[in-house]
């Protein structure tokens, strides 16, 4: 979800960790809707998201992504100040979903992740800040720490962002 929170003419974003995952570019028509994906290697993600459905204000409120052998809904909330709420997954037998915390200046400071499924609740906590910004008003660095099987992991997220003229 870390690009629903653009602001401008947004073209691409490209977004990555310095814990070693791969980046995602996202593109975006003029008008600012969501209209590619692509990973690293450039593999069109795009092509697995179907159903796309947006409320009347334009936003993403659903879609679905497939992979070989499932697929995953993803059902998006959103706050009285626009910004994502909640993010939830229903499927087979498990719900998953992650819901947002702001401050007062809008920007993401927590993240709650749940997995809940018939024998078992996990629960992942991720808190951001250290945030870095272009002349958009567009975050381009942040940091986030959360959890991993007991041991503390801090990792710095970056973002590439370019513009329509």
């Amino acid at each position: 979800m870390s690009c629903f929170d653009l602001k401008g003419k947004v073209h691409t974003c490209v977004e990555w960790s310095n814990a070693g995952a791969g980046r995602n570019k996202r593109i975006f028509s003029s008008n600012g809707k969501w209209i590619g994906y692509r990973d690293d290697a450039g593999w069109n993600i795009w092509k697995n998201i179907s159903g796309l459905r947006r409320d009347a204000k334009g936003r993403i409120v659903f879609y679905r992504e497939k992979y070989e052998d499932s697929s995953t809904p993803r059902a998006i909330s959103y706050d009285s100040a626009g910004r994502v709420s909640k993010v939830e997954s229903v499927y087979d037998e498990e719900t998953d979903y992650t819901l947002y915390f702001y401050n007062s200046k809008g920007l993401l400071v927590k993240a709650v992740e749940k997995a809940v499924d018939m024998s078992e609740e996990n629960t992942t906590v991720y808190k951001y800040g250290d945030y870095e910004f272009d002349s958009h008003g567009n975050w381009t660095s942040r940091s986030c720490e959360f959890e991993v099987d007991g041991n503390s992991v801090r990792e710095t997220q970056m973002r590439n962002i370019t513009y329509y003229k």
